[in-house]
């Protein structure tokens, strides 16, 4: 009965999350984007290289010591390639896992803004196209796995699980530690 009742009380919120995800990924497609974007060769090129690197370390090469063989460097901490990688989940990693971070990015950046009025829906329409916002979706940009693991972490009261994700995220990249501070800053009383 409460997700009837969530979707009912949310549903322009929905509607404008599944327009939004339309347009993004018609957007993708064409060549639109490279009126405002610095396009790469390839869709999702930053995330394709690390799922690369996700191959080669499974295929059994040392990405840290022969990177000097290959065309990026490795550029990511070494807790990033204990993530589960087989060829068959390669499939799933290259052609649907993009989308659904996609639609959980939009779905997040809705609901936060949580437009009422025509200027909260401008606010909302500009966070979501504005070049920045279009690049870091187009190249599948790490950072967007930050900026949803921190929402996790927000909204999440097992706090256990959130010292889990600020640690797997400052020893992938390390700028991520600042989230730390939440440890400091936690509620004291919590049950």
């Amino acid at each position: 009965m409460n997700i009837i009742n969530f979707f009912y009380k949310n549903k322009s919120n929905i509607v404008l999350t599944i327009l939004f995800i339309v347009i993004i990924n018609i957007l993708l497609k064409s060549g639109i984007l490279d009126d405002f974007i610095w396009r790469s060769p390839e869709l999702f090129r930053d995330y394709k290289e690390g799922i690369g690197w996700l191959k080669l370390n499974y295929l059994g090469f040392d990405v840290f010591q022969d990177n000097s063989k290959f065309l990026w460097e490795f550029d990511y901490g070494p807790i990033f390639l204990l993530l589960p990688f087989n060829l068959k989940l390669e499939i799933f990693y290259l052609n649907y896992f993009p989308y659904i971070i996609i639609a959980l990015l939009l779905f997040s950046i809705t609901f936060l803004i949580n437009p009422k009025n025509r200027i909260e829906h401008i606010v909302l329409f500009l966070s979501i196209f504005n070049p920045s916002t279009l690049l870091l979706i187009e190249r599948m940009n790490f950072d967007i796995f930050i900026f949803l693991i921190t929402i996790f972490i927000i909204f999440n009261r097992v706090y256990f699980i959130n010292w889990i994700s600020i640690f797997f995220l400052s020893f992938v990249k390390f700028y991520p530690a600042i989230l730390g501070i939440n440890i400091i800053l936690e509620n004291k009383n919590r049950k």
